[in-house]
């Protein structure tokens, strides 16, 4: 067990769901007499400022930071993470935790952790740790660069996501990519560059993952593992409106790998470059443009430790 573990809670995340889940917490953490420390969030970004403070702080091996919310907190803490590492030189970090209390947690799901409350908090409090490779993508808003758990998508689904992300009451992202594909937008012309490998085509949608699953439904990337040092790369060409319900209904069991115009690889280094139209962009579901040109995406393996049981 660790000596102290930092909870960084969003109060928003699943709706208000982290806040209604937050006692059971507290309760675990006080009944075995764990020290631990609450911080919430007030704004976007806060989290990220947190553990960034906190790594600076508590970086020896003894101290875990959690991050208590949905995909997006996950996202904050790492980049706040990385981002201390990298002004540090690489300096060690304190273990890094999950208590998914979002609505997707697509994330755990990526790694293979607890979803359930009680599972994820006795996941905490043991010792096993695994290598865990982060994301790292420049474009669009990113322009000096940023960090990404889960996955980056260009095409359809960031046009999915900015959709998804409209729809206030439900989790709307089948519903989204319905819409998507109602609106039919022209994909993209482009050049797509992978460890020294290059392809041209006319990409509805590509796919760059470090976890298995978007959107809470969606398996991008089935086979993937966020220990094995590569992102897993998907790209499908653009079809009618029928083979687009097909092409969705294929990533929705995770069996997209064999149809005859999607193509998947697994790979380091990636560019895409738009020779005609312009590139939608998110990451871990932040639309980072509507309008890009390039995309650089990179891996870095093992960057983090993952507190994950055996």
């Amino acid at each position: 067990m660790k000596e102290h573990y930092h909870l960084i809670l969003n109060p928003a995340a699943g709706k208000g769901r982290a806040l209604k889940r937050l006692p059971e917490a507290l309760r675990f953490f006080s009944d075995r007499k764990i020290s631990y420390t609450l911080h919430e969030t007030e704004k976007q970004g806060h989290a990220a400022q947190i553990a960034a403070s906190l790594a600076e702080q508590e970086h020896h091996h003894r101290t875990v930071i959690v991050s208590a919310g949905g995909d997006g907190t996950c996202n904050e803490v790492i980049n706040g993470l990385m981002n201390y590492r990298n002004i540090k030189n690489d300096a060690p970090l304190p273990s890094f935790g999950v208590l998914p209390m979002g609505r997707g947690n697509d994330f755990s799901f990526g790694c293979g952790l607890p979803l359930s409350m009680h599972e994820a908090l006795e996941n905490l409090v043991q010792e096993n740790t695994v290598n865990l490779d982060v994301g790292w993508i420049r474009g669009g808003k990113a322009t000096e660069g940023r960090y990404f758990a889960n996955g980056v998508g260009i095409g359809f689904d960031a046009i999915v996501n900015a959709e998804a992300a409209k729809i206030k009451y439900f989790q709307g992202y089948t519903l989204a990519a319905l819409k998507t594909i109602a609106l039919y937008p022209e994909a993209p012309d482009v050049e797509l560059y992978y460890d020294g490998e290059k392809m041209e085509t006319r990409a509805a949608l590509i796919s760059i993952m470090n976890g298995k699953r978007l959107g809470g439904a969606f398996l991008m990337a089935p086979d993937g593992d966020m220990s094995d040092g590569l992102l897993n790369l998907t790209t499908s060409r653009q079809g009618n409106r029928r083979v687009m319900i097909s092409a969705l209904w294929d990533y929705f069991r995770g069996k997209q790998k064999g149809r005859n115009d999607t193509f998947v690889t697994k790979g380091l280094r990636f560019r895409v470059v738009s020779r005609k139209g312009a590139l939608v962009i998110h990451a871990d579901g932040e639309t980072l443009s509507t309008e890009a040109e390039e995309v650089d995406v990179h891996c870095l393996p093992g960057a983090l430790r993952l507190l994950k049981a055996q």
